[in-house]
């Protein structure tokens, strides 16, 4: 089993994580690892349960349906937690 993992650090992310679709070939799964270290993009408080950390595991299917042909980072899915 192949596995990527995609991290992201800022608590006021917008909850999307990159791969680009020639690498879906290269896992099966993803981990997405919401870190949470604080906010990064706006002043607004995020209040403190946006600062423990978050972990997803989503299967590769997941990452290619929602990937936004759009994107020229190939971002994948947002996930709400």
């Amino acid at each position: 089993m192949r596995v990527q993992v995609k991290s992201r650090y800022a608590s006021d992310c917008n909850r999307s994580f990159p791969v680009k679709p020639a690498s879906f070939d290269a896992f099966e799964f993803v981990v997405v690892a919401f870190m949470n270290i604080g906010n990064f993009f706006g002043k607004k408080d995020c209040g403190p349960d946006r600062y423990k950390p978050e972990f997803y595991t989503l299967p590769k299917d997941f990452a290619m349906r929602y990937q936004d042909p759009r994107s020229n980072w190939g971002l994948a899915g947002t996930v709400q937690g």
